[in-house]
């Protein structure tokens, strides 16, 4: 993976520097969305990109807060699908948040902001999104 590729995923979209509110990659945000169809758009641009029964738990909780190695905060929810992204980039182990898995970036399909991960393993999938990135809608 090229490092300017790294650089963007640390920089691109985040919040401001800081530790999560409960310790590192704790839980700390929710969102009360109840598992029917509720649209989850883009913040930017308004695509759809998946939707509330998409919303899957991994390593126990849908939700969680990662810093990254700059010490940037990103609060992820995960999802089964994410139709409304784009994989780029070489899947990787480096720097992974869920250990046993390799990441790639996602971008929305129609903006191209930058909304989160898609994680893989041989056994299993999922998308890592941006929680402030996304507009949740009913």
């Amino acid at each position: 993976m090229t490092e300017s590729f790294l650089f963007f995923s640390f920089f691109y979209s985040f919040e401001a520097p800081g530790e999560p509110e409960s310790g590192p990659g704790a839980s700390s945000f929710s969102i009360p969305v109840e598992k029917k169809d509720d649209l989850i758009l883009c913040r930017n641009c308004l695509e759809k990109v998946t939707n509330s029964r998409s919303m899957a738990a991994k390593e126990g909780a849908w939700e969680h807060t990662f810093t990254n190695a700059y010490g940037y905060v990103f609060r992820v929810g995960c999802f089964t699908t994410a139709p409304g992204c784009i994989k780029v980039a070489e899947p990787t182990e480096e720097f992974t948040w869920f250990k046993g898995y390799q990441w790639q970036f996602c971008l929305c399909r129609n903006c191209m902001q930058h909304l989160g991960w898609y994680y893989s393993s041989g056994r299993d999938s999922f998308f890592g999104l941006i929680l402030t990135e996304l507009l949740f809608q009913e």
